[in-house]
């Protein structure tokens, strides 16, 4: 939290206190925090609670554009928004997904004479015929809720993976 509590950080990424200051409130310095209902109070209990299936199923079904890749991701130790969670509704009856790719380890090389090491497992939904650009649900072993916080090099395997359409 110290690095993005400097000044010279919040100007490079362009904070500015009195863009998040309330209505009518002076706006002081900028204090960061992992977590704060700054945001999530701001949320009606009917937008928090409104699935979000449909918009997934509304994304994957858009035949106009072309055709997206999407990425839910999920740490395997985590108890907020768990593994089997996402997994009933990525595989349930609202969604109706069809499995492209089947679920299997993906992995990373720490070192390059050590063998790799499987961090999660990876299954891609309604992809294209080249194997991509549908949706993709990766797990990422031993991470919790926060998986670039608890598990930052497989984070950035995960995003890298996905970014360079390797799945």
């Amino acid at each position: 939290m110290a690095y993005l509590n400097r000044a010279d950080v919040q100007a490079a990424i362009h904070v500015v206190a009195a863009d998040i200051a309330p209505l009518g409130a002076a706006a002081a310095a900028v204090k960061w925090a992992s977590c704060s209902d700054a945001v999530g109070g701001g949320f009606s209990a009917s937008d928090v609670n409104a699935p979000m299936m449909p918009v997934y199923r509304y994304l994957l079904d858009q035949s106009t554009l072309p055709k997206l890749n999407i990425l839910v991701y999920s740490g395997d130790d985590d108890s907020v928004c768990s593994t089997p969670g996402t997994q009933e509704w990525l595989w349930g009856p609202t969604l109706a997904l069809e499995v492209t790719q089947e679920w299997a380890p993906w992995t990373m090389s720490t070192f390059p004479h050590l063998p790799a090491q499987t961090c999660g497992y990876h299954v891609l939904f309604d992809g294209d015929a080249t194997g991509a650009n549908g949706l993709h649900f990766a797990t990422v072993h031993g991470a919790g809720h926060m998986v670039p916080a608890t598990r930052p090099s497989q984070a950035l395997e995960l995003f890298r993976k996905f970014l360079a359409s390797e799945w």
